[in-house]
């Protein structure tokens, strides 16, 4: 079974896209669905992560299938660290903050990931 790369893209594509959808729903639920300029404002701050990774995957034109892959698991690796984020919000004050620090810790930990996502993908390749 050959993977193709446009495969692989939208399967990228559908991680981000679903880890921003997921944390724009947590943000509102966690505001009581009450929508305000404030909150749509910081509501770019929380996606900024995503939005900045989707971009990056967008951008490359030409790549090869482990650039891709590595790609595919870090857009993984995102989605399950929004999930551990943003799963259990309380209604403490102190809680809200995660909406603060989570995105600062996926803006600095994607370009991480963007790093390690190629050499675990070689590595997976070269088990096969």
């Amino acid at each position: 079974m050959k993977v193709k790369i446009r495969e692989i893209r939208v399967g990228q594509i559908s991680l981000l896209s679903f880890s921003a959808l997921f944390t724009l729903l947590r943000i509102l639920q966690a505001s009581d669905w009450e929508l305000n300029i404030g909150l749509g404002l910081f509501g770019i701050w929380v996606v900024a992560p995503y939005i900045v990774f989707l971009l990056i995957v967008l951008r490359k034109k030409h790549s090869q299938l482990e650039e891709e892959l590595g790609i595919f698991i870090a857009s993984l690796l995102m989605l399950a660290l929004t999930i551990f984020f943003y799963s259990d919000i309380s209604s403490t004050s102190t809680a809200s903050l995660i909406f603060v620090w989570g995105p600062l810790y996926l803006l600095i930990g994607a370009p991480i990931l963007i790093a390690i996502g190629p050499l675990l993908a070689k590595k997976i390749i070269s088990k096969n």
